[in-house]
């Protein structure tokens, strides 16, 4: 059996995004073949916690663990300096590997996911995978209310732009991969990758659902047509389309109708305020409500009882999209990178992106289409389980870098 060395920063298998990733594309990795992961010592607790309650068979995994040396990392805090300690990671991460002498016949860059931070495990002198990556696009204009998150945006975007362009050794990490994985097809176009050494997988994924239902048997009971928005309340998100959408779609209602609708925003976050004045101006107020946190079991139960996801996201990626199309949910987004790549007619409706005034009445329209047309509602509903279950679990995502293992290392 050939054995992978994979590089994964962030690994704790109770948390989803980077974390979740880390652990989930090691485990599946796994299956078929011997996996060393390397992490960093902060993880070690959740991953040994995990494997004791549920009794994981990780006989194909051994865990590495390694940080920098005190006197390099004492000025990390939390997040404050996490970037400059990431890059570092990454630069002597070679070193301790070669110094532990560990035997490999090819490495994987797993996480972070950021696709303008060079990975250096090529220097070991064996193939290399580099991703899956990713990277978020500049968020449009007029999404954007606030300057100072308009230009904290556009800079962002501009150092990863000088990376991508002017970072030798990121250039020399594409050029020396034998392989790129990309979330999106934007990081094809931003780094300039051939056709040839380029293959796409979403990190966008989620656990089967444990508990079998019908969704259509929950829907029919349920008193109230539900939509989910959920996530970090943060620009990029753009949860004011929600409201405003669902407020415009809430107007044409009748007043019986209007009892039975409401849009529940499950998340925290800076624009949290905000967001709490804009809805308490509209019409629909009394039906939209703010979570702030809830356990995962309840989200889950929330995602089977409810009806749509809205997504107005301009992410790369986002784990809420699979966790909603597992449950069922039709996805409303746009037509963008990340989500829009996803979604398509059998699970959801795209919304092109051209002002925010036309999105919030697309967005509406999508509701109103749903609340109104029980055959297209559930056609999609039942696209959306088929979506994930053919594409996005991480059964399926183990596989397909099986695929991509045989092509590009072992030219089967």
């Amino acid at each position: 059996m050939k054995t992978v060395l994979v590089s994964c920063y962030d690994i704790n298998p109770f948390k989803g995004s980077e974390s979740g990733t880390g652990w989930n594309f090691s485990y599946e990795i796994s299956k078929n073949y011997k996996v060393i992961a390397i992490t960093r010592e902060n993880n070690k607790g959740k991953i040994d916690e995990f494997i004791d309650k549920f009794n994981v068979d990780v006989s194909n995994i051994s865990f590495e663990y390694y940080d920098l040396p005190y006197y390099l990392r004492f000025w990390k805090k939390g997040n404050r300096g996490s970037f400059i300690y990431y890059n570092l990671w990454q630069i002597s991460l070679p070193l301790f590997i070669l110094k532990k002498r560990l035997r490999f016949d090819f490495t994987q860059h797993i996480n972070f996911h950021a696709d303008h931070v060079p990975s250096f495990l090529w220097v070991l002198g064996k193939p290399f995978i580099w991703g899956p990556v990713n990277h978020n696009e500049p968020i449009p204009k007029f999404f954007i209310k606030s300057n100072f998150f308009l230009i904290q945006d556009r800079f962002k975007f501009l150092l990863k732009w000088l990376r991508w362009n002017l970072d030798p050794f990121l250039i020399l990490c594409k050029n020396q991969a034998a392989l790129v994985i990309g979330s999106s097809i934007a990081v094809k176009k931003r780094l300039k990758i051939k056709k040839e050494k380029f293959k796409l997988l979403s990190t966008v994924s989620s656990e089967i659902p444990k508990s079998k239902f019908e969704k259509e048997e929950i829907i029919y009971a349920n008193k109230k047509f539900t939509i989910l928005s959920v996530g970090r309340l943060v620009p990029i998100k753009s949860f004011d389309i929600s409201i405003k959408s669902f407020d415009l779609f809430y107007k044409r209602l009748s007043h019986d109708q209007k009892k039975i609708v409401q849009l529940k925003i499950i998340g925290s976050g800076p624009l949290k305020e905000d967001l709490v004045k804009l809805a308490n101006k509209l019409e629909s107020k009394s039906s939209i409500h703010f979570i702030d946190w809830i356990e995962q079991s309840d989200l889950f139960n929330l995602y089977m009882s409810s009806n749509i996801m809205l997504v107005p996201s301009h992410e790369g990626a986002g784990a809420v999209l699979a966790e909603g199309l597992s449950y069922g949910l039709p996805i409303i987004c746009f037509n963008g990178y990340g989500s829009g790549e996803i979604i398509d007619k059998s699970c959801g409706v795209k919304i092109d992106i051209n002002s925010k005034y036309n999105a919030k009445k697309l967005f509406a329209d999508a509701i109103e289409n749903l609340y109104k047309d029980n055959d297209l509602y559930l056609k999609l509903s039942f696209g959306a389980q088929k979506k994930f279950n053919k594409e996005l679990s991480w059964e399926v995502k183990g596989k397909t870098l099986d695929a991509f293992y045989k092509e590009t290392i072992f030219n089967e």
